[in-house]
């Protein structure tokens, strides 16, 4: 109860905004017939998501050239999360826990207006789709954590099960997100990464997450490039290791989740000289990042491009203001970095 508790403040003051009139129903008027329209989301560098901006805040560009923002609100319609477990023989009990865990406080904490599905990757298992109740989701869950699933499979096919699952969300719906808890790299020798990047953009899923193979050193994932970026999880009080570390893009699993407009967190749960131990407090802060993420996935601002309708996918990009970025010093925005085509349509 006291974990879910964080979950249920952030809905709580999310759908007091539910009275307020939209910020901006119509910044300028625009004819196009298929308009893009994308979920964006703001992220201090603790991970907390930005609320309460307006259109003034954000500075947009289509093939590098400015582009109007037609129209933009706080969307608070109904979201679809698909929670992706991985049961692969390298996730090992604690870090099978985690999963099970995180999962359960996810689901516990949610509204009715939230739904989830739930699928297993690399083992024989049943998938939960979205009509299933709420109640049998959390029992499933539970008993999840100490029963893990039979013929548990030694690869890992991740991008497999990675499109498997978008099958599940069917219609395309404005907002619909996959969190997925994945035991490292994808050793399938199968995957077409192009082929995910595309079929995420096109039916407009935000991929978060976190990563859980040897993917950094005692816990910590440093990138050498210039483009890491990293939540701190700052409990009072708390030792350094209440991080847990984002990896936007220093890897490929990190560089497909950026681009979709989510992100990936590290924990490793394979260190080479320890053995990996899931203690309460490591749980708590686990549990922290993941409701980070999860108001970054149901409280997005729907905007809308005015520009031509792609005929394509095309590139685009969305920053802040150089005012705004001095009121919120290392804020990030999370968007997906290509429109889906005109023909696969924005709907609600």
């Amino acid at each position: 109860m006291l974990r879910s508790a964080c979950l249920k403040g952030l809905l709580a003051v999310v759908l007091t905004l539910v009275s307020r009139p939209s910020l901006a129903a119509q910044v300028n008027n625009q004819t196009d017939p298929c308009p893009p329209t994308v979920p964006v989301t703001v992220m201090l560098p603790d991970g907390t998501a930005v609320i309460h901006l307006t259109p003034t805040a954000f500075d947009a560009r289509v093939r590098g050239h400015s582009a109007n923002i037609a129209t933009f609100d706080e969307d608070l319609t109904p979201k679809r999360i698909v929670l992706l477990l991985d049961a692969s023989k390298n996730v090992n009990a604690e870090a099978w826990k985690l999963e099970t865990s995180v999962a359960h406080f996810l689901v516990d904490g949610s509204p009715s207006q939230v739904t989830f599905a739930l699928v297993i990757l690399n083992a024989d298992a049943p998938l939960l789709d979205f009509a299933t109740a709420r109640e049998t989701l959390r029992s499933k869950l539970v008993d999840l954590v100490s029963s893990r699933p039979a013929n548990a499979k030694l690869s890992e096919d991740i991008y497999g099960g990675l499109m498997s699952a978008l099958k599940l969300l069917g219609t395309r719906q404005f907002g619909d997100t996959m969190f997925a808890f994945l035991g490292g790299a994808d050793d399938s020798h199968q995957a077409d990464v192009g082929a995910v990047q595309r079929a995420f953009v096109g039916q407009g899923v935000r991929l978060f997450g976190l990563i859980l193979g040897q993917e950094s050193l005692n816990g910590f994932y440093i990138s050498p490039g210039p483009r890491a970026y990293s939540l701190r999880n700052t409990a009072p009080g708390g030792p350094d290791t209440s991080e847990v570390p984002f990896d936007p893009d220093t890897n490929e699993l990190g560089r497909l989740a950026v681009e979709t407009g989510g992100l990936l967190a590290v924990e490793n749960t394979r260190m080479q000289r320890v053995t990996y131990h899931l203690t309460d407090e490591r749980l708590k802060q686990i549990e922290l990042t993941a409701h980070r993420f999860y108001s970054q996935m149901v409280t997005p601002y729907r905007i809308q491009i005015g520009t031509d309708a792609p005929t394509k996918p095309a590139s685009w990009s969305i920053d802040l203001t150089e005012a705004i970025k001095l009121k919120a010093p290392g804020a990030r925005v999370l968007f997906p970095h290509q429109f889906a085509s005109c023909a696969l349509g924005n709907t609600r």
